[in-house]
């Protein structure tokens, strides 16, 4: 008959290593409290990222939203949803507002409109020329071609 095959052990927990200290519930011992604060700490951390997350993302959806219609072909309903974040874009860091402008610029160049596109971008650039690197590469492209299509504006 074969010999059994051994049974793989199981990893000690670093409570186990520590010698029990701070298991259960950690009545009277300091290291079972700063384990419990160490846990509590972690989830507020993982909570307050988590929640602004949530925030960057809400803040960002509409102009995201815009972003994709206008990649859609959208022209219309991405200068609507553009239109609607007019008011609280100067609020935005110079990274969300110089892609608002990009954008903006490039919708109405797609509608035609090709004075107030050269308005946004143009601001799109002075954004980017007073904060480099406010535009990311692909974007930084996208507004190159729009100008050298306006005539460099």
């Amino acid at each position: 008959m074969p010999a059994p095959l051994p049974v793989p052990e199981t990893p000690a927990t670093p409570t186990q290593v520590a010698g029990g200290v701070g298991q259960g519930h950690g009545h009277g011992h300091a290291y079972g409290k700063r384990d419990r604060l160490s846990r509590i700490r972690g989830h507020a951390l993982t909570g307050l990222a988590l929640s602004a997350l949530l925030l960057v993302a809400a803040c960002g959806g509409a102009l995201g939203r815009a972003e994709g219609q206008f990649a859609d072909g959208r022209y219309p309903e991405a200068k609507q949803t553009l239109l609607s974040l007019e008011s609280e874009s100067a609020a935005w860091s110079d990274t969300k507002r110089a892609q608002y402008a990009l954008y903006r610029g490039l919708t109405h160049a797609a509608l035609g409109d090709r004075e107030q596109a050269g308005v946004w971008l143009r601001e799109a650039r002075a954004i980017e020329d007073t904060h480099p690197n406010s535009l990311s590469f692909e974007n930084m492209q996208r507004l190159k071609i729009a100008e050298g299509g306006m005539g460099g504006e």
